[in-house]
């Protein structure tokens, strides 16, 4: 009999507990362990088999009460304080923001500072320098020729970036402050200013110091820059640049050297993606053989392809289409991408035929 009754109540409460959305089974649990290590006679025993169904049968009873005042409580417009505390408890943000505001100068020395900006530019740029040269040891190439490519890619990148923030986004500021174009440390680098940059010398060193074809050289390249990349991100999280639009995400970030309001993260979400990509260039790059072009095709796709989506999260102005200035610099990068891998892979794998080959270790 007390089992069927216990049986009954179960499924009552549970069937009022879920017609009125409340859930009393804690308080419940409070009262069952409270209730279960006390004897009859105030004294602490262990309990035996009546009392243990005694015990019981009290909770599920007691439950019922619970959910029958909830119900009149909801009744009468009261409201049920238990409920309150279950809904602010399972609508609340684990996380309520991430409250950034570092130092973006890292050390300064006889009153000149040194950023971290500046740190992770460099990291990204030997981080490629690593690469290349690896993969140089790997094909039996001489590292001078990867030593050569460092100088000319760190040139090509900081001179292209300037000219595209120059260029593309600030020209009716710098074109009324002159002075202000050639002061880089006061910031304003732009991406694709950099690709055009790196292109050119690229170019310069396929061409000149290499003797290589241009496909070549972009190949062993872009997983570097993908890196490359990354850091300049990394570094412009650091410094609150480059701000998403508002977000209530739980893990928005507050820019708190720039306002109040929480924003997507879109440099972090910049620099995973050309992190990931890097790691994909390179393990595609070993592990199977592609036609000349291909990883170059899949660089530029992998790169600005989220660049594009990701820039529907910044805060920017609409210049052209409905698009931003990042999105319309970033559309025929992607075309150009989808185009040169498609060529490639019609290509198959043809043999290089360089006009003269690059000296090779003994």
């Amino acid at each position: 009999m007390i089992a069927r009754g216990r049986r009954y109540s179960t499924t009552r409460a549970t069937h009022a507990r879920v017609a009125t959305g409340c859930w009393h089974r804690r308080s419940a649990r409070r009262r069952q362990g409270s209730v279960a290590v006390q004897a009859p006679n105030g004294v602490n025993a262990r309990p035996g088999r009546g009392w243990a169904l005694f015990s019981a049968a009290l909770t599920e009873i007691l439950a019922v009460r619970d959910v029958l005042l909830c119900v009149r409580s909801h009744r009468s417009g009261a409201g049920c304080r238990w409920c309150e505390f279950t809904s602010e408890v399972m609508h609340s943000q684990p996380l309520r923001f991430v409250h950034w505001a570092p130092d973006p100068v890292m050390l300064a020395v006889d009153g000149r500072p040194f950023t971290w900006y500046a740190l992770l530019f460099v990291c990204g740029l030997l981080g490629g320098y690593a690469i290349l040269v690896a993969t140089f040891m790997r094909e039996r190439i001489d590292i001078t020729y990867a030593n050569i490519l460092l100088i000319l890619v760190g040139v090509g990148a900081v001179v292209g970036a300037r000219f595209g923030e120059v260029v593309f986004y600030e020209w009716p500021y710098y074109r009324a402050h002159p002075d202000e174009i050639v002061r880089i440390w006061h910031g304003g680098l732009a991406s694709h200013g950099a690709v055009i940059g790196i292109a050119l010398v690229l170019w310069f060193y396929a061409r000149v110091v290499i003797r290589m074809p241009f496909l070549w050289v972009l190949d062993r390249v872009v997983p570097g820059i993908a890196l490359a990349a990354a850091c300049v991100r990394f570094g412009n999280l650091i410094n609150s640049e480059i701000l998403g639009k508002p977000t209530a995400l739980p893990w928005a970030f507050v820019f708190e050297r720039v306002d109040s309001t929480p924003r997507h993260p879109v440099q972090l979400y910049e620099g995973l993606a050309y992190l990931l990509l890097c790691v994909a260039l390179i393990a595609i790059s070993r592990r199977s053989a592609l036609p000349e072009g291909c990883l170059t095709g899949l660089f530029l796709v992998g790169m600005f392809l989220p660049r594009w989506l990701l820039e529907l999260t910044k805060d920017g102005r609409i210049v052209a289409g409905g698009m931003n200035m990042g999105q319309v610099l970033s559309t025929p990068l992607v075309i150009a991408g989808g185009a040169l891998l498609a060529v490639s892979c019609m290509r198959g794998r043809r043999p290089i035929a360089p006009r003269r080959r690059a000296k090779e270790k003994p």
